[in-house]
């Protein structure tokens, strides 16, 4: 029987995520972190060698962010304008990321939107993934994985995460971020600063969105209200056939994230829109 293994890599640490589809069911039968070495080929020789025994398909995703553009298409060849953008920025002088595109239609208007990951990354993944002879199917980017954890979404959903005392929102349609903020705690409420993204988003959003939040307790009570107001989103339950982990994954947004890899690949395949 298959299973599916996501993998989330930050700076220090690999946090993974295998599942399987049990009784038509997707259930996770284990859960780790593993401390990054110097070698990501020696890591991932590490995870994979735990799966050896079963067919074991990979989706993969680094947290650091990526370059994300987003553009109206106004001509009748959307295809071959986003040929030519994507062209134009692998040709620029200093340009350090490898881009692929979708032409989503929102709003019933047709978008380009073009995702940069680090071509520094992407080699040293390739490297890793040729030596250790894995079977990735999919390289996501930041945040995107923690959409996966939903089987439906109709809403927009905002991602807001905090890490080293800053929150960071991510204004999603489906698997696209359509916008991003930083809020700013010393001059604006949580109310006020989903208002200004509201504003600055490229895409007419009506007030109308879940949020799905991975903040302290501290700062959760500053965005209880706000976060009821709006709806908190409708996530998917974790069903672990083990119950004996280590700790409790406690809404850790990297362990969420690797589960939302893994259900990906074994809720509904490889969609080449998410494939760099």
């Amino acid at each position: 029987m298959t299973q599916y293994c996501g993998i989330i890599i930050t700076d220090t640490e690999l946090y993974v995520s295998v599942s399987k589809r049990i009784q038509n069911k997707i259930k996770v039968i284990d859960r780790y972190i593993h401390k990054r070495t110097e070698s990501l080929t020696i890591d991932l020789s590490t995870i994979h060698s735990k799966n050896t025994n079963c067919p074991t398909i990979y989706s993969i995703a680094y947290t650091g962010e990526p370059q994300l553009i987003l553009n109206k298409v106004n001509n009748n060849t959307p295809i071959q304008t986003a040929w030519v953008l994507k062209e134009k920025l692998s040709a620029e002088q200093n340009n350090t990321f490898n881009y692929q595109f979708i032409l989503p239609t929102i709003n019933n208007q047709q978008w380009l939107y073009m995702v940069g990951i680090s071509q520094t990354n992407l080699l040293v993944l390739k490297h890793a993934n040729d030596v250790n002879n894995m079977d990735v199917e999919v390289i996501s980017y930041w945040p995107i994985p923690l959409i996966d954890l939903h089987k439906s979404h109709t809403k927009p959903i905002l991602i807001l995460i905090e890490e080293h005392d800053i929150i960071k929102g991510y204004l999603c349609e489906g698997a696209i971020i359509i916008s991003t903020i930083t809020w700013n705690q010393q001059n604006e409420t949580p109310k006020e600063m989903i208002l200004r993204l509201l504003q600055e988003s490229p895409i007419k959003i009506d007030d109308n969105l879940n949020i799905q939040a991975y903040l302290s307790n501290k700062t959760y009570a500053l965005w209880k209200q706000v976060i009821e107001q709006y709806g908190a989103v409708n996530t998917s339950t974790i069903s672990d056939v083990v119950n004996h982990f280590t700790y409790r994954w406690n809404h850790n947004v990297y362990m969420d994230a690797s589960v939302g890899l893994s259900y990906y690949l074994a809720r509904s395949g490889i969609q080449s829109e998410e494939t760099i």
